[in-house]
């Protein structure tokens, strides 16, 4: 199993673990090494096959910097897989896909790191400097023995009021996670299970963004928000702010969608927490077969209207309905060329609107 610490020592890194948080199960996001934090093992299955490391387990952690000396603690957060790894010169960035949430007491899984690795993770020596690595391999079996590993708003809840223990949390004035999408039309039954985020949307104008806030200390709620966006085919309907004004709730930011067209339509989500923080989620609509056909089969046949009217017009003495008698070719020709010419009309004024363009 990989390992994959952040912490505390740059805004940044604290942010990578309050996304990690708050991302709904399959959401992706990204993780940067500079490759002298990396042990050497690690660098050989992310830079080796992609087949080899996406189906590695990842386990992301929160690596407690607020001690004075000794091996830093560490806090296990959520479970993933690595999705693509991009080497950068001396760096990696690695995608990730986040999975189910872990709980495991803090001092006893560091306790396995350290006894598991022979003290690769990070150590705080005098001087204030930290020694040690960032990313690495351990076995899971020796450091995961017993643990709770799920999706339920449960387990999530005893991941967040340990890492609320820490330092670098302790005053973190709630913590939020998107359980998922619903759609407001289709029969739901009420559970704590986290869904997947949807990657393609339904066209709908009855949907809504599921979010659960909880605050572990049980002193006053302060005032908090977490704003929404999005854009592409996503339309919101509901206010761009939600209000965070009680210690747990579940809150809903409704939206819809525009018509599909015939091609995808890539869109996103984004969230802010107190103007402090951003969570981007991408989306997509997909695309309609029969949207770009039937406008052109629509539309040609007004094109073609006109002219097939006045030709019927002009021969209506010479049409005749008895089957004994020869037809009319000429004006079946005509007919029929006024009609492809409608349609091929109709194809080239619609394929050059951007929202009709096959």
């Amino acid at each position: 199993m990989l390992v994959l610490l952040s912490s505390a020592f740059s805004p940044r890194y604290r942010h990578d673990i309050l996304r990690c948080v708050a991302a709904p199960l399959e959401a992706q996001i990204q993780f940067r090494y500079d490759k002298r934090h990396c042990s050497d093992s690690s660098l050989t299955l992310l830079l080796g096959p992609s087949q080899s490391r996406s189906e590695e387990c990842v386990l992301i952690c929160f690596v407690e910097s607020g001690v004075s000396s000794g091996v830093l603690p560490l806090v296990p957060v959520r479970l993933a897989t690595v999705k693509d790894v991009r080497d950068y010169g001396g760096t990696l960035t690695i995608e990730l896909c986040l999975k189910e949430f872990v709980f495991t007491r803090s001092e006893e899984f560091t306790q396995a790191v350290v006894t598991s690795t022979g003290g690769i993770s990070p150590t705080m020596v005098e001087g204030g400097a930290v020694q040690g690595r960032f990313c690495f391999e351990v076995d899971r079996a020796r450091v995961l023995p017993v643990a709770s590993i799920g999706a339920q708003l449960t387990v999530w809840s005893t991941v967040v009021e340990q890492l609320q223990m820490s330092s670098a949390f302790k005053d973190e004035p709630y913590f939020w996670v998107l359980t998922g999408v619903v759609d407001l039309g289709a029969n739901r039954t009420s559970s704590e299970e986290l869904r997947k985020w949807p990657h393609y949307l339904s066209y709908s104008n009855q949907q809504a963004v599921e979010i659960y806030h909880y605050r572990p200390q049980k002193s006053q709620v302060p005032q908090g928000a977490i704003s929404i966006e999005a854009g592409g085919p996503v339309v919101g309907t509901s206010p761009p702010t939600l209000e965070v004004d009680s210690r747990y709730d579940l809150k809903r930011w409704y939206f819809g969608t525009t018509e599909p067209s015939s091609k995808d339509q890539f869109g996103w989500f984004r969230f802010r927490t107190n103007q402090d923080w951003t969570l981007d989620l991408p989306v997509a609509l997909k695309k309609s077969w029969w949207n770009y056909p039937l406008a052109v089969a629509l539309c040609g046949s007004f094109i073609a209207l006109p002219p097939i009217t006045a030709y019927v017009t002009q021969h209506y003495h010479e049409i005749t309905l008895n089957s004994i008698d020869a037809p009319h070719w000429g004006l079946i020709v005509n007919v029929g060329l006024s009609l492809a010419s409608g349609l091929v009309a109709a194809a080239v004024v619609l394929a050059s609107l951007p929202r009709l363009r096959p």
